[in-house]
């Protein structure tokens, strides 16, 4: 958010403006306080108290502030872009978007409005709109990170790791310091289809070298008080899946701690707060606040569940907050932190032979690498004359190497059809784009349905749309694989060299459908075609896929929850010995 510009002639508010450049917040609300009541100055000192009090955590009353000073002085181009900004910070992208659509038609300049209006755009879906203006915010200011930094998240979002992945680093060139640049660009190279998990581990050691490594204190030779870190205690995949497991977990008799960093609440966060022994919100709060909550917790073991995906707190856990420290679930690699002992995953995401490609100790949970708290039930197909495959992926998964695969597949029938379905596939310059690609690779357009994301009530039909889901590569689906086989509809996958390429995988072996995993394209496309032409057999799978998966640990929570506490038990073991 950037700082008030220019100071008027009003001392209150020089004074304000000189402390808060110098840092001194607290002389600054002082000053800012009395500078509100200055006719002259009032729409400055509002709008200088509201970023103060944003930045220091009282976000609401800092919208309210800079509202006001909109009130004052509505012309304000960096006012409205302020605004917009901190409505983004609080997920309020609709409203964000307003503000920033305010500032640009006042200053269609301001470089920083344009990147604001990137950033709210891009979550809406309107990811075509968000990259012209992520793109304008670079050309008027080259030097501008948080342009670069959106302009990659707008990229990556559209299926293009690679050109996502130079702009996180051109951002990274411009403030080698900055946290969250070095998290989206680590975050980007998981996509990628020309680099190898050996090349993310190197990039990934360039950021540990930044990093302090704190030795752990006395150990306990059990676990039984364990805190779990995310900022996705909500609707999101992540919180789905601690449904399940923190009340299985509990169960067993262990304490959990839920410690969120989040602005976002829903009903799924209630349901998780009620489930736990304790729940903390660390959102906004300094690192060193933040790291005295969770040791006054006197935790035994703290899990990480966002690695360097957003909203994560890695700096919680580089400070050595608990004796066992484990990365777990919500990203799919190693996270370089020297003081994490332990990356969890299951056989299958993890097989004999991928330490080197961790800066952790890898720990393998015995079957599957995660659970679900939703019961199988299988979704007939609906009346049709052709296959039609599908995939209901994020196109930041849709690879050079995926479109190729897919196309080869529906190459290889004629007569099929496949449907694609995301956010943002509404927009028709979106779609459009997608669709050239796939006609770059020898397929029509008009083979390929584009449908933009509904909600749960609407998924049933959509999967019923479906006979085959084809599986993205080298970054596999997770929670979408895991929706279709629920409902009986099979996934092809093909492996690749990193945790990432493997969910897909596990979540297969777990419902018996081994023979559906690859590991060459060209078993991927004879596998598809092969089952494309086969009604008989994908009939029985529709069938038989939700009552093979009922019975295994993925959604059977308490078995789950047993087999990963023997597990992460199993660590503080072997370390006490």
């Amino acid at each position: 958010m950037k700082s008030v510009p220019l100071p008027a002639p009003c001392p209150a508010l020089q004074q304000a403006l000189a402390a808060h450049g110098k840092g001194d917040l607290k002389s600054a609300r002082t000053w800012y306080d009395q500078a509100v009541d200055a006719p002259e100055a009032a729409a400055l000192a509002w709008l200088g108290r509201g970023v103060l009090r944003f930045q220091t955590g009282d976000r609401a009353g800092g919208i309210v502030d800079m509202e006001t000073a909109l009130d004052r002085n509505p012309h304000d181009d960096e006012a409205w872009s302020n605004l917009a900004n901190a409505y983004r910070a609080e997920a309020q992208f609709e409203a964000g978007a307003e503000c920033a659509r305010r500032a640009v038609e006042l200053n269609p300049r301001q470089a920083l409005a344009h990147a604001n209006l990137a950033a709210c755009l891009r979550p809406l879906g309107d990811l075509v709109e968000a990259r012209a203006h992520a793109e304008e915010a670079v050309r008027l200011a080259p030097d501008l990170n948080s342009g670069w930094r959106t302009l990659g998240a707008v990229w990556l979002h559209m299926g293009d790791a690679r050109r996502a992945s130079d702009c996180f680093y051109r951002a990274l060139q411009l403030d080698p310091a900055l946290p969250d640049a070095w998290s989206e660009w680590l975050f980007a190279l998981q996509y990628r289809d020309d680099i190898s998990a050996g090349d993310i581990l190197e990039a990934t050691r360039l950021w540990t070298r930044s990093q302090p490594s704190a030795a752990p204190g006395a150990r306990p030779s059990a676990i039984q008080r364990i805190g779990l870190v995310s900022g996705d205690f909500r609707a999101h995949p992540v919180g789905r899946m601690m449904l399940a497991f923190v009340p299985a977990l509990r169960a067993l008799g262990v304490d959990v701690v839920l410690i969120a960093n989040q602005s976002q609440m829903d009903g799924v966060t209630e349901q998780l707060q009620d489930a736990a022994s304790a729940w903390h919100n660390v959102w906004a709060l300094p690192t060193e606040t933040a790291c005295a909550l969770v040791r006054r917790e006197n935790l035994d073991l703290l899990v990480d569940l966002s690695g360097h995906s957003a909203d994560h707190r890695l700096d919680i856990f580089a400070a050595r907050c608990a004796p066992f420290q484990v990365s777990w679930l919500g990203y799919s690699a190693t996270t370089g932190v020297p003081s994490m002992d332990a990356w969890l995953g299951c056989p299958w995401t993890m097989p004999e032979g991928t330490e080197a490609t961790a800066t952790e100790a890898l720990l393998r949970l015995p079957n599957v690498f995660t659970c679900d708290s939703r019961t199988p039930q299988s979704v007939p197909a609906g009346p049709r004359d052709q296959v039609v495959f599908g995939s209901f992926n994020n196109l930041a998964k849709l690879s050079d190497t995926t479109i190729a695969l897919w196309s080869a597949v529906l190459a290889g029938i004629p007569d099929s059809r496949m449907i694609l379905k995301y956010r943002g596939l509404g927009d028709p310059a979106l779609a459009g784009a997608l669709l050239a690609r796939f006609e770059a690779n020898g397929i029509e357009a008009s083979r390929i349905e584009c449908r933009d994301w509904t909600e749960e009530a609407d998924v049933n039909a959509a999967f019923a749309d479906v006979d085959i889901m084809l599986d993205t590569f080298p970054y596999s689906g997770a929670t979408t694989t895991l929706d279709a086989l629920q409902r009986g509809v099979p996934v092809v996958t093909m492996v690749s060299d990193r945790y990432a390429g493997r969910m897909s995988a596990a979540f297969l072996a777990a419902y018996g459908a081994e023979d559906l995993i690859t590991s060459t394209p060209e078993d991927y496309v004879e596998c598809a075609v092969h089952l494309a032409l086969d009604g008989t057999r994908r009939q029985q799978l529709r069938e038989e896929l939700p009552r093979r998966g009922a019975t295994s640990s993925v959604h059977q929570p308490q078995q789950f929850a047993t087999e990963w506490l023997a597990t992460v038990r199993s660590l503080a073991q072997e370390r006490a010995a």
